[in-house]
């Protein structure tokens, strides 16, 4: 099970939400505080506090005073540039530049500004927490999601190591461990949730088949925060919908 908040983690987040002069910590000084601190010693209490907080700053439509020390800035449109482009050039999927910017979904106008986070030269990197049945999206030094898993179950357990994200592709087919069927992407049989984040195997082949998926074979009660998989890391569909748009194969994956 996901471990307790410690007494450490609950005065940090005390700390965190008052500020050390007893005024309100903005929320961006809060997540650059709260990362460097879960960088230094994980606790999974802190890293669920910080995600509500990086949903927010990193990934919502607010735009803050400040943001662009984060990787945060303002995209001022062209003539002629359409939404996926300007998603390619930051290296952000679409679907989360327009979470970002909502209005754009009305259409682009020269001289609007759009809220984008700038993938280009600090890169994502995710880490898996397998203990606490965590997954964490890094930019940098700055936590910018955390997300519930489910992971492998003790027969066929994710393996740790360092790899990295090989191919990113939307309705996978899926071929079913147990009895090599193969079900088309779509198919009600394929439990792939439409998401796969497969990663590179590796030289001793322990990440072959291995990956980031959906799953919509059972309820996310049964398998949340469980061991069930055959080594593969389960994300539930809204999470997954997320973490796809902001993920490019390159992206450095930690197994812990």
């Amino acid at each position: 099970m996901p471990a307790r908040p410690t007494i450490v983690a609950l005065i940090l987040l005390t700390v965190l939400a008052t500020g050390a002069a007893g005024a309100s910590a903005s929320p961006l000084d809060e997540l650059v505080t709260g990362s460097r601190q879960l960088a230094a010693t994980w606790d999974a209490a802190l890293a669920d506090h910080l995600a509500t907080l990086a949903a927010r700053v990193c990934v919502g439509p607010e735009r803050l005073p400040g943001m662009e020390r984060l990787g945060l800035r303002l995209h001022r449109v062209r003539a002629g540039e359409t939404l996926a482009a300007i998603a390619r050039r930051y290296r952000l999927g679409s679907a989360a530049l327009l979470h970002l910017n909502p209005e754009a979904g009305d259409g682009l106008q020269p001289g609007q500004l759009l809220k984008v986070l700038d993938l280009r030269t600090v890169r994502a990197r995710l880490e898996v927490r397998r203990d606490d049945f965590r997954l964490l999206l890094w930019r940098g030094p700055l936590l910018v999601a955390c997300y519930p898993i489910g992971v492998g179950r003790e027969t066929t357990p994710t393996p740790a190591g360092s790899t990295t994200v090989a191919s990113c592709v939307r309705d996978p087919a899926w071929r079913d461990p147990d009895t090599g069927h193969i079900f088309a992407a779509r198919d009600p049989g394929n439990v792939l949730g439409g998401y796969w984040l497969g990663f590179t195997p590796g030289k001793d082949r322990r990440f072959r088949g291995i990956g980031i998926h959906g799953f919509t074979g059972a309820d996310p009660q049964e398998w949340l925060e469980k061991h069930g998989s055959h080594g593969c890391v389960r994300l539930r569909q809204e999470d997954i919908a997320t973490l796809f748009q902001l993920i490019r194969p390159g992206v450095r994956v930690v197994v812990k």
